[in-house]
């Protein structure tokens, strides 16, 4: 028996390699490694240093090609039943539901198998569902909070393109003597604060996106894809369709950006008529 503390898992100057002759790769060179019992141990590498082959390794799944590995002061000659993996790939059984999936391993290996009773195992299971459902519902809510927040900076940018445009006219017209100064600095005044709006909802924006890689586990924010809401349509029932295409149409950027466009064209338009 084992106690806490003890040696559990012992490599000694441990080989393996793929291959034979020429063709031979060495995936673990020369690994010595004592793992104690109650120790949580995490290897670290980049692809392909052999992290996969020396856990392979250690549940009997390949064997050594130099060196001894022992587990619990035995040596380890093929697949052990007290050692379980999960592999990097999905390794599911169709057959059965996702609770039994993850129930399987304690139902294959001891001691888990005749220490713990199987409502034991759900009522776990359960727990981890609760837990993963919870995340579900986080992540959801911060990909609407990031959509919107792309929405609402996609207008605050319009909206800013438009004032700096009619701020651009005015400068032109006071230059020509047909607006007065007041006109031109409220033109100004009004760019400058789209322009402050169009920041803010950068900002909005760039915090909801954080908020949402965290949720996710996504190292690069930079890298996290744009996300936009999209309108799922019913089928078969007329009247909800055409009420979310109407709605799709008052609330998509570019039609409020057009919108905005328009607004700022006629307010031009009456700078100009004021000025003639």
């Amino acid at each position: 028996m084992v106690n806490a503390g003890d040696p559990l898992v012992v490599l000694d100057h441990v080989s393996m390699t793929y291959g034979h002759g020429q063709q031979a790769v060495k995936a673990v060179d020369d690994l010595t490694l004592t793992i104690r019992k109650g120790e949580f141990i995490a290897v670290v590498g980049p692809s392909g240093c052999g992290k996969s082959s020396m856990m392979k390794l250690i549940s009997g799944l390949k064997p050594t090609s130099e060196g001894r590995l022992t587990i619990e002061g035995k040596a380890v000659t093929g697949p052990i039943n007290k050692v379980g993996m999960a592999f990097q790939a999905a390794n599911l059984l169709p057959w059965r539901t996702a609770e039994d999936n993850v129930l399987l391993p304690l139902e294959i290996v001891e001691p888990h198998r005749s220490r713990i009773g199987r409502e034991h195992w759900q009522a776990a299971v359960h727990r981890v569902a609760a837990a993963v459902g919870e995340r579900v519902l986080d992540v959801r809510a911060a990909r609407i909070r990031v959509a919107e927040a792309e929405r609402a900076l996609k207008i605050a940018e319009a909206e800013a393109d438009v004032a700096d445009a009619a701020r651009a006219l005015a400068r032109r017209m006071y230059e020509a003597g047909t607006i007065a100064f007041k006109q031109l600095a409220a033109e100004r005044a009004a760019a400058a604060d789209a322009a402050l709006e169009a920041v803010e909802a950068r900002a909005q924006r760039d915090s909801a996106r954080l908020a949402l890689a965290v949720a996710i586990g996504w190292a690069d924010v930079a890298s996290l894809p744009v996300i936009d809401q999209r309108l799922d349509l019913p089928s078969g029932d007329d009247t909800a369709r055409d009420a979310l295409v109407e709605r799709a149409m008052r609330e998509h950027p570019e039609v409020i950006a057009a919108r905005h466009e328009e607004q700022a064209a006629l307010r031009v338009a009456r700078i100009a008529r004021r000025a003639w």
